[in-house]
C-alpha cells in the first residue's frame, strides 16, 4: 500500500467514524450522506487502481457497473452498492417528506456495509 492509499484509508475511516457518531446521536440522514461520499470516493479509487474506466459523471451507479463488468466483485456486492447509492441519492436530494421516511436501521446497515466494502476492496 502506498502513501496515498494509506492517507485515503485513514481519511475514509475518520469520515465513517463521524457517520457512526451521527447515527448514534440520532442524525441518520447526515450519516447516510457521509457514508455515500466515502463509497463514491472509494469506488473511484478502486476503479483507478484496477484500470477501470467510465465515461461521463462519476456517479456511484456508473462506476459500480463498470467495476462489476470488470469482475472486480460479484453481483451481490454490485446489488448492495446500487441500493446504497439509491439511499444516498434519496437523502442528498431530499426525496422524502420527513426524516422518519428514511429507515434508521437501513442507514445503519448501509454504514456497516460501506465500512466493510472499503476495508475489503482496496
Amino acid at each position: 500500500m502506498d502513501l496515498r492509499q494509506l492517507v485515503s484509508a485513514e481519511t475514509f475511516g475518520d469520515v465513517l467514524e463521524s457517520a457512526s457518531y451521527l447515527l448514534e446521536e440520532g442524525h441518520h440522514l447526515p450519516a447516510v450522506a457521509l457514508a455515500g461520499a466515502v463509497l463514491e470516493s472509494s469506488l473511484r479509487a478502486l476503479a483507478k487502481a484496477r484500470n477501470v474506466t467510465w465515461t461521463g459523471s462519476s456517479a456511484i451507479s456508473k462506476i459500480n457497473t463498470e467495476l462489476y463488468k470488470a469482475n472486480v466483485y460479484d453481483k451481490v456486492i454490485h446489488g448492495e452498492i446500487e441500493a446504497w447509492g439509491k439511499l444516498r441519492n434519496k437523502v442528498d436530494h431530499g426525496d422524502f417528506s420527513t426524516p422518519s421516511d428514511v429507515d434508521t436501521e437501513i442507514a445503519k446497515r448501509m454504514l456497516e456495509g460501506v465500512r466493510y466494502f472499503v476495508a475489503s476492496h482496496r
